[in-house]
């Protein structure tokens, strides 16, 4: 009986990581964003705030629309307010074998001194690393 609740419990977690790591790993079907409009190969969603004092960090979840792994990215953390006015931002980047696989979502955490006023986190993304070496870069902003 131990073996099988042993098991069983294998299934349960195998089930689930596939159902909140792909696109539509089965069950209920996650809903992804549109793809940006900058042509940026990935998204963020911000989902919450966790920790407090000066562990508090934002939660995302990551939609990565290419057929590629992620393995490096490169951003600016903006910190908004209740109002949604920036308190401040903050250079972020993050390097991992994988970060989010090809064609799949993950949950993703960023941010350091956030300011306790801190209601979102809003992300502008400068660069995207693949596995293969190649790399996705933000256009330039436009000088008027």
């Amino acid at each position: 009986m131990k073996r099988m609740s042993g098991l069983l419990s294998i299934l349960v977690l195998a089930c689930f990581a596939v159902s909140c790591s792909g696109k539509g790993g089965g069950g209920e079907k996650e809903k992804w964003p549109e793809k940006p409009a900058d042509g940026a190969p990935v998204a963020f969603e911000f989902v919450k705030l966790s920790g407090a004092g000066d562990d508090l960090r934002a939660e995302f979840k990551i939609f990565n629309f290419e057929g590629k792994p992620v393995n490096k990215l490169f951003m600016k953390l903006h910190y908004l307010d209740a109002s949604g006015k920036e308190l401040k931002d903050f250079p972020w980047s993050a390097q991992a074998p994988e970060l989010v696989g090809a064609k799949k979502s993950a949950k993703f955490e960023a941010g350091a001194f956030l300011p306790k006023e801190t209601a979102s986190v809003k992300v502008t993304l400068r660069e995207v690393g693949f596995k293969d070496g190649s790399k996705w870069e933000a256009p330039a902003p436009k000088v008027d």
